[in-house]
């Protein structure tokens, strides 16, 4: 008969859906991946949710629905190489250090262009 601690370690692990952020990274940067994992980083779309009279909806680039896809790796306008959406979502499963700072950098340039982060 199985004891607590391996009941909730079984369901601890069949919870986790991405890589913890890499040991290298800055405490900040570890706080930045995981809200970029979650869909909490900020964007557009989710101020605009909260705030609707002080942030638009629309990506200020190209008029698109600035979600945190969009502005984090796919408007054109923003970055010179989008990703696509397979590309993105391999990217925040991604445990390698590399490409966990690229992926915090893609996003806070996306957030910084759009004024989501002031």
């Amino acid at each position: 008969m199985p004891i607590y601690p391996e009941i909730l370690s079984y369901y601890k692990a069949t919870r986790i859906k991405f890589p913890h952020p890499h040991p290298k990274l800055q405490r900040q940067d570890q706080t930045a991946l995981r809200s970029i994992q979650t869909n909490t980083f900020p964007h557009l779309s989710r101020l605009h949710k909260l705030y609707p009279t002080q942030y638009p909806k629309l990506c200020p680039k190209c008029n698109q629905v600035a979600t945190l896809y969009h502005t984090a790796a796919g408007c054109h306008k923003i970055h010179k190489h989008p990703l696509t959406e397979e590309q993105w979502s391999e990217a925040l499963s991604s445990a390698d250090y590399d490409e966990q700072c690229r992926t915090i950098a893609r996003a806070a340039t996306g957030a910084l262009e759009t004024g989501a982060l002031d």
